[in-house]
């Protein structure tokens, strides 16, 4: 289920880190804790919508804040919808070694994320058929400042993966939605304390521009505590349609500064990148120049979407996701970062595009009803966040039908 081949993503540099070696009694206790965490994050981000503040949506992408008198912590969360396999999103979402998890946080945060290592990976545990369920590794994580305001940051922290299954409903019809649900938690720990002083000193190398080391510099790296966060997924009604929270709590207890929030609000934003990610994980694999689904030139005197004839003045253009041809206008450019390759434009046609587009139809908010949900200025926000209660509803559904037992 989890254990994932090394990622199709770019190669980068791997970062030279110290191994994190764990008794049996560490790992069994850092199982526990992370279970334990598990259920608490399911419950603090699927929780009553009195306890979360909507904040806006930009790129189909749904921002909450976690109300709390407490000036000490802050959350953040995203919600949205992407086309993928939950199996898929969970193998890439779990990095099993420092590789894989530079390629994936760059591709998320671009030039924000610094470095991050693999500092221990603990066995998978499987149930009696012999499926991983669960895996867990230490890993530290540094991020450049994500403004002005703020400043370079560095975690430490456990990473747990696990896909639950809900109980199914007596009499459920075959074509039921799935009722398996991924997550991917990050905690902040202690259990590399050894490895900080000099991951610390890794990452301020890698957070200083080309500039040299100095004192200066490495103080301005903060080691940052990171509470239950992470990725909880799940598949919608629509069948290959996942819907997705990400989730960024910090404690800070001098406070979380102003700068600090909108890094956080920024780290969260990296969740509409997630579709494109996919997208182009699916462009590398489908190798379709070497496939039978390649349409050749000779093979299409049309295009398979108008049906208008190809001539002087009316190219051919070949989709990269199915491999039909379409003309110019029947297809678009799309930026994708693609393995090894990087970023760049890859031509897909409307029907590939309008099948993934399909997907976010609910994602947004439905316009305000005349039944006088909330009066005044406000009356909006209440509004969008009483209809984004039906976002949740499968997830808090399915937590209440077992998930987490």
């Amino acid at each position: 289920m989890i254990p994932a081949p090394h990622s199709a993503l770019s190669q980068a540099p791997m970062s030279v880190a110290r191994t994190l070696y764990l008794t049996d009694a560490q790992q069994t206790d850092i199982y526990h804790q992370s279970r334990n965490h598990a259920v608490s994050f399911l419950q603090n981000s699927l929780s009553d919508l009195h306890e979360w503040e909507f904040i806006s949506e930009k790129k189909s992408v749904q921002f909450y804040r976690k109300k709390s008198n407490d000036g000490t912590t802050y959350t953040i969360n995203g919600i949205t919808r992407i086309v993928a396999d939950l199996d898929e999103t969970m193998r890439t979402l779990y990095c099993d070694n420092s590789t894989s998890l530079s390629d994936l946080f760059s591709q998320l945060h671009d030039d924000a994320f610094a470095d991050g290592a693999v500092l221990a990976a603990l066995p998978g545990k499987r149930d009696p058929s012999g499926i991983c369920r669960e895996q867990c590794s230490i890993k530290t994580l540094s991020f450049r400042p994500f403004n002005a305001m703020d400043k370079a940051r560095q975690y430490t922290v456990v990473d747990y993966c696990t896909i639950r299954t809900g109980k199914t409903d007596e009499g459920g019809s075959v074509d039921a939605t799935d009722n398996r649900l991924g997550i991917q938690l990050m905690y902040s720990t202690d259990a590399a304390d050894p490895a900080s002083a000099s991951s610390r000193r890794l990452a301020s190398s890698s957070l200083v521009h080309g500039a040299s080391q100095s004192t200066d510099a490495e103080s301005n790296i903060s080691a940052s505590q990171l509470l239950p966060s992470g990725f909880i997924v799940y598949p919608t009604a629509k069948k290959g349609v996942l819907e997705v929270i990400f989730s960024w709590s910090a404690h800070d207890p001098r406070g979380i500064s102003r700068g600090y929030k909108k890094s956080i609000l920024s780290l969260v934003a990296s969740v509409a990148r997630l579709e494109n990610i996919f997208l182009a994980l699916r462009i590398a694999a489908a190798g379709f120049i070497k496939s039978k689904n390649w349409v050749s030139d000779k093979e299409r005197s049309y295009c398979f979407i108008c049906r208008e004839s190809f001539g002087a003045f009316r190219r051919r253009h070949h989709c990269r996701l199915c491999g039909d041809i379409t003309c110019s206008k029947c297809g678009t450019l799309t930026a994708v970062k693609l393995p090894v390759v990087g970023l760049c434009q890859v031509r897909i046609c409307m029907r590939c595009l309008t099948e993934n587009d399909s997907s976010r139809i609910n994602v947004s908010l439905p316009p305000s009803t005349s039944s006088g949900v909330g009066t005044g200025p406000r009356s909006t926000s209440v509004t969008q966040r009483s209809s984004a209660g039906m976002y949740h509803i499968n997830a808090e559904t399915a937590l209440l039908n077992g998930y987490v037992g």
